[in-house]
């Protein structure tokens, strides 16, 4: 066996001898009730915080300020992301999965209702903006977490394709709820109250899902 077989056959085995990590194949993995779940949380992830972040701008000037307010508003969020994502990983190598979700899940629950109750209030968006933009890599980066942590990286590497794409689904899926949540009522607030009142749960199911990992 050469040494790049060696040093494989050694990546893969410290994967599965992680606590919590099951040791089964790709396929046994798609199979599993655990799989299904993480499937589900990773479709709220995605379509929930994309969806209030991609209506940010409009919210925004719905609500009386003027396209130059919020697109610089918009432009924090995509800058803090930038850091976010690098300060989410560091947070999930240090400290683990479950810490890295709480702290990105209460984020952008925060986040999202100070867009909802001071939208008028540019200090308050700001920080709302920037706020969001720390909790980005909630829908980026917890999808490999789960399927890493839970299945080992050898069982998971196929399976997250599946995965990342159910992100594109849920996105089809929010937007236009939204769309017609506005229409009805002439505002985004009742949409972005609906969507923080599911992630609150989002938040839970992720929390279980990281838990479930050491059972």
């Amino acid at each position: 066996m050469s040494n790049a077989e060696d040093a494989k056959t050694t990546e893969e085995k410290s994967q599965t001898d992680k606590p919590g990590v099951l040791d089964i194949s790709e396929k046994e993995a798609g199979k599993t009730s655990l799989f299904l779940l993480i499937l589900f949380v990773t479709l709220l992830a995605a379509g929930l915080l994309s969806t209030v972040q991609s209506y940010i701008p409009s919210h925004l000037q719905n609500e009386g300020m003027s396209i130059l307010q919020s697109s610089q508003i918009y432009s924090v969020m995509m800058l803090v992301g930038t850091f976010g994502t690098i300060l989410g990983g560091i947070l999930a190598d240090r400290f683990g999965t479950r810490v890295f979700i709480l702290y990105t899940s209460v984020l952008s629950w925060i986040a999202t209702w100070l867009l909802i109750f001071r939208p008028s209030g540019q200090g308050e968006m700001f920080l709302a903006a920037a706020m969001m933009g720390l909790a980005y890599p909630l829908c980026t980066v917890t999808p490999s977490l789960l399927m890493s942590d839970t299945f080992g990286q050898r069982a998971c590497t196929g399976l997250l394709g599946l995965v990342q794409a159910s992100t594109f689904v849920s996105i089809g899926i929010f937007f236009p709820i939204t769309g017609f949540l506005y229409r009805w009522q002439g505002t985004y607030r009742w949409a972005f109250t609906l969507i923080n009142l599911l992630r609150h749960r989002h938040g839970r199911l992720c929390s279980l899902c990281a838990a479930l990992q050491h059972i």
